[in-house]
Order: structure tokens, then sequence, then C-alpha cells
């Protein structure tokens, strides 16, 4: 080692011990300035056959990114529990104009990602592809097909994450959970049992995708490098033609508070750890002013999982 590099080493030494020296470890660190979240406007448009589309101009990166939410009411399954999630499943495995393998292929040739769920689409890519990513969206969401083996392979899945979910005792305490908050007559109460997916059929989910899939209730926020007048042409152009129908409104009786303390224990000698979950239900109503605080307290006491019905 050169004597230039020793010097430096010491200076550095030096500095980080003076530094070190002079925090006091008895007292907490004040807290740094809290980020500012600058959200870009959003500006809105709604299509004749419902659909509410939500723009975000932000140039800062070349992408842009659709989220589709189908908000209709939960749906009691009964006898089938576990129908939204198959049908959900099922969605972009095939459309009338494309295979999954054409689906995929496309895909992965933009660039870009797709996944749908039950309740959504989250589609994201180049911005130069805005147009093309719109029209796989439109094609899967409109034209979805339903098809055997796919049916068969989610429905599969699904089974699969059930019986493993048998030996992790957090999925049991889930389950155990959402009877006693919500009862068993309530669809959040609702749990998925093998018998449940016995019950289903491709027919059921075809016909459920018929029911609740429709532009009326759907919400889709774009967000990226794009210009509105630009996005209001394409997704006039692609999910224009998307037809309304008449979707069935649910209710529920609102969970009540227990009277008193209740503790259910779910005795497994063999489980390598215990699991405690700690519930209560709050009537929290989307876009109440406490909805923030809620989430931020539920945090500070743990997390988990907060609902807002």
């Amino acid at each position: 080692m050169t004597m230039k590099k020793i010097f430096f080493t010491i200076l550095t030494i030096s500095i980080f011990s003076a530094a070190y020296a002079q925090i006091d470890r008895s007292k907490m660190p004040e807290p740094g300035p809290a980020p500012q979240i600058k959200i870009g406007e959003a500006r809105s448009f709604t299509l004749d056959n419902g659909l509410r589309v939500f723009v975000v101009e932000n140039s800062k990166v070349p992408r842009v990114t659709y989220s589709l939410v189908f908000d209709y009411d939960p749906v009691f399954d009964k006898e089938m529990a576990g129908l939204t999630d198959i049908t959900g499943g099922i969605l972009r495995t095939a459309t009338a104009n494309r295979t999954k393998e054409m689906i995929d292929e496309e895909i992965d040739f933009i660039g870009a990602s797709m996944s749908v769920y039950a309740g959504g689409l989250y589609a994201s890519g180049l911005s130069k592809y805005t147009s093309t990513l719109a029209e796989l969206i439109a094609d899967v969401i409109i034209n979805a097909r339903f098809e055997e083996e796919h049916f068969n392979r989610v429905k599969t899945q699904t089974l699969s994450g059930l019986m493993a979910g048998k030996n992790e005792p957090s999925s049991v305490a889930a389950r155990v959970n959402n009877v006693l908050l919500y009862g068993s007559n309530h669809p959040y109460g609702l749990n998925i049992t093998e018998k449940s997916l016995e019950n289903i059929t491709l027919e059921n989910c075809e016909r459920f995708y018929n029911t609740y899939y429709k532009p009326e209730i759907t919400y889709m926020a774009v967000v990226g490098d794009v210009k509105f007048d630009e996005i209001k042409k394409i997704v006039e152009n692609y999910f224009g033609k998307w037809e309304r129908g008449l979707v069935p409104k649910h209710s529920y009786p609102t969970p009540m508070p227990p009277k008193g303390v209740r503790v259910a224990v779910v005795d497994r000698p063999n489980a390598v750890q215990s699991v405690i979950r700690v519930g209560f239900p709050v009537d929290l109503k989307p876009g109440a002013e406490d909805i923030i605080s809620a989430r931020v307290m539920n945090s500070i006491l743990g997390g988990g999982h907060l609902t807002i019905v």
C-alpha cells in the first residue's frame, strides 16, 4: 500500500470515528420530512356503454399501465364457493380470436405484462405499444373463450392450493377468522372446500362471466406516457362495442360486533408454530374520512387484512 492510500485510509477512519462519537445513542433520531406524493391530474370520460375511464398523463418513463376493476357486488356462491376465483383464473387463457399461446406470444413480443383475476385486470408495457396493448386487453375481456382444458387446470391448481393450506397454520386461522367475523351467510365468510369445487362446472364459469363482466360496472385507469385525446380514441375504438348487461345487485346484513370476546381454537398437536389472529368488524364505508387513519393504525398494530365494504 502506497503512502497516499494509507493517508486517505487514516483520514476516512478519522472522519467516521468523529461522526460516530457525536451521535447520542440514548436518543431516538428525529424522523425525516414526509415525502411529498404528487399524483398527476386525472381526467375522465365515460363511453356510451357505461365504461368509466380515468387518464393520468406521466411522461417521466416511456411506459403505460392499464388497470381495470369490475365493480360487481360480492357474490354468495354458497355450494359453489370458489366460482369467482375459478372464472378469473380462466380469463386470459383464450379468446374468440386467439389461443393462449397466441396471447402469450403477442404480450412477450411487445415486452408487456398482463394479469387477470376475478375482480379486474392489470397490464403494463412500453407506451409506443399503447394501442396494441389496449387491443389485447379488449380481446381478453370482451371475447373470452372458456375451454375445458384450461378450466380443469385452474380447478386442479385451486384444489392443490386448498389442500396445501390445510397444513398452513396461517391459512387455517384465516378461514376460521372469516367465519367468525362475517358469519357463514356472508360472502366474506364463505370458504372454498373440496365439495364446493366439485360442484363448479365450465358452464357455471361461462354463465358468471356473461352475467357480471359488463362495461357499466367497470372502471379503467390509464397511467403513463400518453395523451388524453389519444387514449380516448383508442378506448372508444376497442371498448366501444362492449355490450351492456343487467348486472345483478346483492346486499347482505352488516356484520355486527360480538357481544363479548370469542375465542376459537384449532388444535393441531404436530404444528411447529402457533398463529394468533385478532379480528373485529368495523362499519367503515368506502370514501370515509377515517379510511387512511384506519389503515395506518392497522399497520401499527401489526398489519393484517383490512376489508372496506
